[in-house]
């Protein structure tokens, strides 16, 4: 009977480590994938730092050359701008060509109508290249440090 009970002890305690093992095992492999990962992410990232301001723009003749001028205005100087004229039926695309000759990094892309959604999502997966996005209407405009303070 006291060799039963010695030899169920032993059994138990071989159990208890094999469970234990086996969790800082499977926990140090999990760790290890999540590293992985998050390095592999790291490397897809631009390696360009700061904000692409994306503008898309229908029919905004009256408030565009505001708008744009405000965020090259801004104190920070890391930025993309990027405007999606939208089939604007207005004087849009020919301010849109002025001020790309006076600020020559403007990225203006001109397509059909096909809503404010479809613009927005041609400029964030076509065209920025910054790890920050920031949307503003053609009618808006920035305050001076307002990309700084984000």
């Amino acid at each position: 009977m006291f060799y039963l009970f010695i030899a169920f002890g032993l059994l138990a305690i071989f159990n208890f480590l094999r469970i234990f093992v086996s969790l800082i095992v499977a926990n140090l492999s999990t760790a290890y994938k999540i590293k992985r990962r998050a390095k592999s992410r790291t490397d897809q990232r631009p390696k360009k730092y700061g904000i692409s301001v994306i503008i898309p723009a229908y029919n905004e003749e009256k408030g565009i050359v505001r708008c744009v001028e405000s965020v090259y205005q801004n104190d920070f100087s890391q930025k993309e701008v990027i405007v999606i004229d939208d089939g604007s039926t207005d004087d849009t695309a020919h301010l849109l060509e002025k001020l790309k000759k006076k600020y020559p990094s403007l990225i203006t892309v001109h397509q059909k109508n096909s809503g404010k959604a479809t613009a927005l999502n041609k400029g964030i997966m076509e065209y920025a290249t910054c790890p920050l996005v920031m949307v503003l209407d053609g009618d808006s405009f920035l305050d001076k440090s307002a990309l700084k303070n984000m």
